[in-house]
């Protein structure tokens, strides 16, 4: 079993409000913020789970998380993670992956990125891909991962259906009162909604 994604990020969704103004920020505003961060995880880490099952994986993990510590002025208050089981990738399978939650989620709002436009939103580090992303990412040579990041626009505008299905299915499964383990085995419920390909793309055949 490996880990291809685990998204926690700082949150910028309030710059305005200072560390020590942060009781002026209105109830209504943090739901609205947390409601926020839950469409953008899910949407993220669907995006990992749809590349990874059509990058040579039978079974994905995915999930959402809440952060005990999360505050909507420092980080986000979801964080996610997506486990795969063992397969052959080449490199830029890999960095497709990688490349898959940011794309996920700059394609939510608008289908008709251009690569242009995703690039330079990348280069913000409000969609800068995670650590765990970047592993993958940097598995190719830096001359290759335009055409990896193109490849991943592609596959999830082409599959967008089993990305929407997905992040519905994480959401579903969100608990509040179950933390992450990052040693969890795979019969353990905190590993998260099992993925596979048939059940996404379950009405093909149709």
């Amino acid at each position: 079993m490996k880990k291809i994604s685990n998204t926690r990020r700082k949150s910028n969704a309030f710059p305005k409000y200072k560390t020590g103004d942060r009781i002026k920020l209105p109830e209504a505003m943090r739901l609205s913020i947390i409601e926020r961060d839950t469409k953008n995880v899910s949407i993220h880490e669907a995006g990992h789970v749809v590349a990874a099952l059509l990058s040579g994986n039978d079974v994905v993990w995915g999930r959402m998380y809440k952060f005990n510590d999360g505050d909507v002025f420092d980080q986000s208050t979801r964080g996610g993670c997506v486990m795969s089981s063992h397969a052959r990738r080449t490199k830029l399978q890999s960095a497709i992956i990688g490349y898959a939650g940011v794309v996920a989620e700059l394609l939510q709002d608008d289908k008709l990125l251009d690569l242009w436009s995703v690039e330079e939103a990348i280069e913000d580090d409000t969609f800068s891909p995670s650590p765990t992303d970047w592993a993958n990412i940097k598995k190719i040579h830096p001359t290759w991962r335009r055409r990896a990041l193109e490849r991943c626009m592609d596959l999830l505008k082409a599959n967008w259906q089993q990305v929407e299905l997905a992040a519905e299915l994480i959401v579903e499964d969100f608990k509040f009162e179950i933390e992450f383990n990052p040693d969890a085995s795979e019969h353990d419920e905190t590993m998260g909604r099992i993925f596979l390909r048939e059940n996404l793309w379950r009405d093909e055949s149709k």
